[in-house]
């Protein structure tokens, strides 16, 4: 048990690094409204400790930095320096995931190289690989690009669109509540994503061995039962994909649209022949000085052969929280929800005292998601269908109690549901859902 604990205390704060999503939000977003109201918060609590530093002394240090060679400041000297980090996680497939991580260079200078190796408590194999990853910017275009190289092997989830690894495997440790199936996949993958201030662009291709791997871990560390004990069966194959992805602003409004599309088949000489696409749109909308909406739209559609690994998933705090997480499959995915939030801490409108680093946020939302194709996936014929029939979709509306802590991902919301389906189907009932979310869910920052 020890260990245990410390091994936890360990992931948590290698999960504390995340990389945040760069956004120019509109003036009157979500994002810039709390922005503003923890920048007063946080002076408000701390007082003089939030006090912009005196910055005597500093002209001493450019000094000192001019009269280094040329190619030897400290920033230079740091990346040429190898550094060394613990890479640690858990899932109920290969248990703990125990090893370390080293890197050489900057991602911003000639690129950066890294090596991860892993050993894994359950499967007693090795997980691990290497990545070259650099960026660069185009200053009169204003346009940033980033290079993204990876070989080896790696435990990841069948969903492409909501898994988040650092908030999955916590819950996975302590108390077993984690829904998602798990493959194997060795190989190499490569993206090029360049983005701009209206927009971003990638192209990727990946070539993969996919596998299956039973589960191999069936404890939780407060006792609690898995909440899915079994892993589900992954097709086994190469699969040699090539993806493009799109993400603009409609102009002179804060609606983002996002497009993913994959492909393979014989002409990348893949075993697994399919046609993956997506589409989401959604932004965050102030209607007045206290309340915004957001609301977001989403289709998927997947045609070729039903690969559990590729299938699109119904369920949980992503889409329907009256589901549980992942719970429905399908060849095909509709998905749409309006959320409004009251921009106000609502405990000082209630005049209930509190720390004011610790603003609690409302909000209300309704919603209606369905999948349709399921039967393919259980040896049934494929579905030709497009669209979800009236019958197949899934409503329900509800209320929020929020909190925005702003680390480590400043559009990441703690917050507590309470929903209530709509609706004849007696199978789902209405109750409490704990999640991490970001408001804008259906607009992912990164390209699977």
């Amino acid at each position: 048990m020890r260990f245990a604990l410390v091994a936890m205390m360990m992931l948590m704060g290698a999960f504390a690094v995340t990389n945040a999503h760069a956004d120019s939000s509109p003036p009157d977003s979500l994002l810039d409204g709390y922005m503003r109201r923890m920048a007063d918060s946080t002076s408000a609590y701390f007082g003089m400790t939030a006090e912009l530093p005196d910055t005597a002394g500093l002209d001493s240090v450019l000094t000192a930095e001019l009269a280094m060679p040329p190619g030897t400041s400290r920033r230079a000297q740091r990346a040429n320096r190898v550094a060394f980090s613990p890479a640690i996680g858990f899932n109920r497939v290969d248990g703990w995931q125990l090893g370390g991580e080293a890197g050489i260079g900057a991602s911003r200078g000639l690129g950066r190289l890294t090596s991860r190796l892993q050993y894994t408590m359950g499967q007693k194999d090795f997980l691990g690989g290497g990545r070259y990853l650099r960026r660069w910017t185009e200053q009169e275009r204003g346009a940033a690009w980033t290079m993204d190289l990876w070989g080896g092997r790696t435990t990841e989830a069948f969903d492409r669109e909501q898994y988040e690894l650092k908030y999955t495997a916590l819950r996975a440790i302590l108390s077993g509540a984690d829904r998602h199936q798990y493959l194997r996949r060795d190989g190499v993958r490569g993206s090029l994503l360049r983005e701009t201030a209206t927009g971003r662009l990638s192209v990727a291709y990946r070539d993969q061995l996919e596998s299956s791997r039973p589960t191999s871990t069936t404890w939780s560390l407060f006792g609690r039962e898995l909440a899915l004990v079994s892993n589900g069966p992954a097709a086994f194959g190469r699969a040699r994909e090539a993806a493009f992805a799109a993400e603009w602003r409609l102009p002179g409004t804060p609606v983002r649209a996002q497009l993913q599309h994959w492909t393979a088949g014989r002409a990348t000489n893949s075993d697994f022949h399919y046609r993956r696409t997506r589409l989401a749109l959604g932004g965050d909308l102030a209607l007045t000085r206290h309340i915004a909406i957001a609301p977001q739209l989403e289709w998927g559609r997947l045609r070729g052969d039903a690969l559990p690994q590729e299938a699109f998933y119904l369920g949980g705090s992503p889409n329907v929280r009256s589901l549980e997480r992942n719970e429905r499959i399908g060849a095909g995915r509709a998905f749409g929800r309006i959320d409004a939030l009251l921009m106000d801490d609502v405990l000082q409108l209630l005049r209930i005292p509190h720390p004011d680093m610790f603003p609690i946020q409302i909000g209300a939302f309704v919603g209606s998601g369905a999948v349709w194709g399921g039967e393919a996936f259980s040896g049934g014929p494929a579905t030709r269908r497009d669209f979800p029939r009236a019958s197949e979709w899934l409503s329900e509306t509800g209320v929020s109690l929020m909190y925005r802590p702003g680390l480590p991902d400043p559009e990441l919301y703690v917050r507590i549901d309470y929903v209530l389906p709509l609706g004849p189907e007696s199978e789902r009932e209405a109750g409490f859902v704990l999640s991490f979310q970001r408001t804008l869910n259906l607009l992912p920052t990164r390209n699977n």
